[in-house]
């Protein structure tokens, strides 16, 4: 065996960065950890992106915003005279249907890494890869066991006061769907809103 170290730096443009999913060849998706660890090293990559809180989860743990532009906006305010248009992608409302969640995360890789990116010559994109947070933390083998995987399972359907987000958009009892409405439908006014289940 022979090992070799290396102590000089690492670019971290030269590596790309992947998801919990991508590491693991799809047999696993990522935790609260996992998806706060890539937003936090992919801002470091870019200057198109910026990160805000949407709201606290009712476990208390930061949703995340990612806001994608070129140029970035510092505000909706900053908007108002743009002729780009917002569009809103959510995922993981329901933390048993994880693909969103991770593709969510590929996409705003993949957006970011482009030299010029096509899109965001017309379009301020706002992504929230994880809106059910404490659903996600969850992860377990034995929920919804019928489903072809990830192996080390996913998470539940239900936020932290047990509430299906989904079935919030009325009574608006859960800090995150109050988040999103407040944060995004109020303040971006996006013009087109993709849900990920």
């Amino acid at each position: 065996s022979i090992l070799i170290f290396y102590s000089g730096p690492v670019v971290l443009s030269q590596v790309r960065l992947q998801t919990k999913a991508e590491i693991s060849d799809f047999k696993s998706t990522s935790d609260y950890k996992d998806v706060m660890t890539f937003i936090d090293q992919l801002k470091k990559t870019s200057k198109l992106i910026r990160v805000e809180t949407i709201a606290q989860s009712a476990e208390g743990r930061s949703i995340p915003l990612l806001i994608i532009g070129k140029p970035l906006p510092k505000s909706p305010v900053q908007i108002a005279n743009d002729s780009r248009i917002v569009v809103y992608i959510q995922a993981n409302i329901h933390a048993g249907e994880v693909e969103g969640k991770e593709a969510c995360l590929m996409f705003a890789r993949d957006l970011v890494s482009e030299k010029d990116p096509e899109l965001l010559k017309n379009v301020i994109l706002l992504i929230c890869p994880n809106f059910n947070p404490d659903g996600n933390e969850k992860i377990s083998p034995r929920s919804r066991p019928y489903q072809n995987g990830p192996v080390n399972g996913v998470g539940v359907r239900h936020n932290g006061q047990f509430l299906d987000l989904n079935r919030d958009g009325m009574k608006a009892e859960s800090p995150e769907v109050r988040g999103v409405i407040t944060r995004i439908f109020n303040t971006w006014d996006p013009a087109v809103f993709m849900d990920c289940h």
